[in-house]
């Protein structure tokens, strides 16, 4: 009990270290008792007093954006994870280098957990051995996003809930991140003289952003906000709480329909993916690396990772960027 008590109390010292990094509800702890214990004995392996309290940092930030302890995060938990911080790398909000260093504590810490599983009683297994070390120069693989037909049948399953619907069709026609859906407020939509409408995004660090929405996609949103949305909140998206979308429930929400659109194929598809098709048709349609790059708001240096899913597309039947989303 004495030596518990005395690992418990050591832990706790980086609980308060972690706390001190915010003081809102966002910097404390998520972990579970057994994850706890766990990484109080891989932190001793850790030389450093920083390095400690740098890794308990990212192991639970990781497990509060995917909404799970560590136990029990599985593959698409952090394959989607790395999806999102790769969003925040093309739009220059993080860097490559952040990314690189937070994969190398996520798969230290569960190499230690594979490793010493009989230790504390657990059965887990190392996802990130199948999820390459994020790397700038990894192309999109056409494979990775879906085909028209397969789009077509989430179209079909989405239309049974109106808000997925919508999103979706944002995702697709505008290449909205999944950041940016779940910040969406009423606010942040414009239209012009000529009936244009719009996004627009504010930036502290750069110019604000204006995304033109395609007419399709126009009256989709018009239908939902005025004949289907009940929420009075600021923020477009909300669940029935009316609290703000969150990244990992509009996930859940997504596979769910992947999953019924895949008739039992076992699909794998995220809004990321369905993002990238939105790039890829762009690209394929003829407009400029540069201009798409603006339009999507990553440095246009990203572009070159679609590339080859362009070529592909260019073997294709039929032109992507002229389907029209029905409401």
């Amino acid at each position: 009990m004495y030596i518990f008590f005395l690992r418990r109390s050591y832990f706790y010292d980086i609980i308060k270290a972690e706390n001190r990094r915010g003081d809102n509800m966002k910097s404390k702890t998520v972990l579970s008792e057994k994850s706890l214990e766990i990484f109080t004995d891989f932190s001793k392996t850790l030389e450093k007093q920083k390095s400690r309290d740098d890794y308990y940092y990212i192991i639970n930030s990781f497990c509060r954006d995917v909404g799970k302890d560590y136990l029990d995060a599985d593959y698409e938990d952090f394959r989607q994870y790395f999806e999102m911080l790769e969003e925040k790398a093309a739009s220059g909000h993080i860097s490559y280098k952040t990314i690189s260093a937070k994969y190398t504590v996520l798969i230290s810490f569960s190499s230690y957990i594979v490793s010493h599983a009989a230790k504390y009683g657990v059965r887990y297994k190392n996802h990130l051995v199948r999820i390459p070390k994020p790397a700038i120069s990894v192309n999109i693989k056409p494979q990775s996003m879906p085909t028209l037909e397969q789009l077509d049948k989430i179209y079909t399953v989405a239309s049974e809930d109106p808000m997925m619907y919508c999103i979706i069709s944002l995702v697709n026609k505008c290449g909205l991140t999944v950041e940016q859906i779940c910040s969406l407020k009423l606010a942040n939509f414009l239209i012009d003289a000529e009936n244009r409408c719009g996004m627009l995004f504010a930036f502290r660090s750069s110019a604000d952003k204006y995304i033109k929405i395609p007419e399709d996609v126009c009256m989709i949103l018009d239908d939902y906000v005025n004949h289907i949305r009940k929420s009075k909140s600021e923020f477009l998206f909300c669940n029935r709480r009316n609290d703000p979308l969150t990244k990992r429930v509009l996930q859940i929400r997504m596979q769910r329909i992947v999953t019924e659109a895949s008739e039992g194929e076992n699909w794998k598809f995220t809004l990321q993916d369905i993002r990238n098709l939105a790039v890829v048709m762009m690209l394929r349609g003829g407009a400029e690396k540069e201009e798409v790059a603006d339009y999507i708001g990553v440095e246009s240096r990203w572009m070159q990772r679609y590339e080859r899913a362009v070529a592909a597309f260019d073997l294709a039947p039929c032109d992507y960027i002229n389907i029209k989303i029905a409401r």
